[in-house]
């Protein structure tokens, strides 16, 4: 039967108009000896709040203190609840065991935003094997802790996997960032935290050197001693760039960690057209002073030569470093990259296909044919393509040897 709504009565004394404030006497629902919206006196009638329109107990009369019926009372423990009602007007909960008789019934005065409790069972009759001192949700480290098993190298299952996992095994259904934090979790109980890694560097450094004589290392610190960059590149990395062909390609990408930052990259291209590493260093972001560090200690491997083809992606930065610390060597940007800027601001298929025919041409009368194609379709992308400028990304105008990498 739904409950009619209380209006709130302005002719009540202080005393009881301070029953029903929270910030008056704020109560613990799970400490028995906490009387919810009980006047202190012990009189008859003080102790009552009556209340009319009611389909229910109308009441709630001190229960009687008996320590047989709460044998679990405990102030930092706490039993475990479930919502029986959760609405605009009525707020009602039990003990989640079922043979518990606590329960508390609450209703909301039709003039105000407060609530009345009208019905309060305040003893558990549970034993003290339900008491439980933290959420009864399992946390993300104790996800990850459930999981580490699956982790045996770093790498394991995905969320996707472990939610199946979880509702398979268990019969829990848990959110998806609530596993991915326990993911990460089962990630630093087999390899450690990023905080770690970052304190062990130069543990990490000296044991590189160890391992790979020849290698060059170097590690960067702030006027705080705090992680700056760290530059990298193995003896093997070193020794096969000399048999390469002279074009590296540079750029960064982000790091999706806890501390962020970017790692920068210089690669080449072996004999199969395979990916051959030449360097890499972790910095803070991408920047004059982080390219300049990069290209300084690369420096010390690859001579700069007219031989020498430094391809990027167009930052400006890159630019700026290479013409410094490389005035010798030529600058391009990356065909594909271009490609893509293109297609993604004219929206024209034909016209990326035309460009990719007038960047690998060689010959400069098929330069000039596929080039006016382009001026007929978007008359824009000639400009833009001229404003970057012919030597820096085609074959035919290409100051130096950049053989038939893109």
């Amino acid at each position: 039967m739904e409950e009619t709504p209380i209006e709130e009565d302005h002719n009540v004394d202080q005393d009881q108009q301070d029953m029903f404030n929270d910030e008056f006497h704020p109560a613990d629902l799970n400490n028995p000896d906490d009387e919810i919206g009980i006047g202190e006196g012990e009189g008859e009638g003080e102790g009552e709040a009556q209340v009319e329109g009611s389909d229910h107990e109308s009441k709630f009369p001190p229960t009687p203190i008996v320590g047989s019926n709460n044998p679990c009372a405990s102030q930092t423990s706490h039993f475990r609840l479930k919502k029986v009602i959760n609405s605009r007007n009525v707020f009602s909960f039990k003990c989640s065991y079922l043979d518990c008789n606590w329960w508390l019934r609450s209703v909301k005065f039709t003039s105000s935003d407060r609530f009345a409790i009208r019905i309060y069972e305040k003893y558990h009759m549970c034993g003290s094997e339900h008491l439980t001192s933290h959420n009864h949700h399992a946390m993300t480290k104790v996800i990850g802790k459930y999981f580490e098993y699956r982790f045996p190298n770093g790498k394991g299952t995905s969320t996707r996997d472990m939610s199946n996992q979880l509702r398979t095994e268990l019969g829990r259904k848990v959110r998806y960032w609530k596993i991915y934090k326990g993911m990460e979790h089962a990630k630093s109980n087999v390899r450690g935290t990023h905080k770690h890694e970052y304190a062990v560097l130069n543990a990490y450094q000296y044991m590189l050197e160890v391992e790979n004589p020849g290698s060059k290392t170097t590690l960067s610190l702030d006027e705080n001693g705090r992680f700056q960059y760290f530059f990298v590149s193995y003896a093997a990395w070193i020794i096969g760039f000399q048999e390469m062909r002279k074009v590296i390609a540079v750029g960064g990408t982000f790091l999706r960690s806890k501390y962020g930052g970017v790692l920068l990259s210089a690669v080449a291209q072996d004999a199969e057209n395979h990916i051959f590493p030449v360097a890499f260093c972790e910095v803070d972001k991408e920047c004059d002073a982080s390219y300049e560090y990069f290209f300084q200690n690369m420096r010390c491997l690859v001579d700069d030569t007219d031989e020498l083809y430094i391809i990027s992606d167009r930052h400006p930065s890159i630019r700026k470093m290479v013409s410094i610390i490389y005035p010798a060597s030529h600058y391009g940007c990356c065909m594909r990259h271009l490609g893509e800027n293109i297609r993604n601001k004219f929206h024209n298929s034909m016209v990326v296909s035309h460009f990719y025919k007038v960047a690998k041409s060689y010959d400069i009368c098929e330069f000039n044919d596929h080039f006016n194609q382009i001026r007929d379709l978007v008359p824009k992308a000639t400009e833009a393509l001229k404003h970057i400028g012919f030597h820096t990304w085609s074959r035919a105008f290409c100051l130096g040897n950049r053989y038939h990498l893109n």
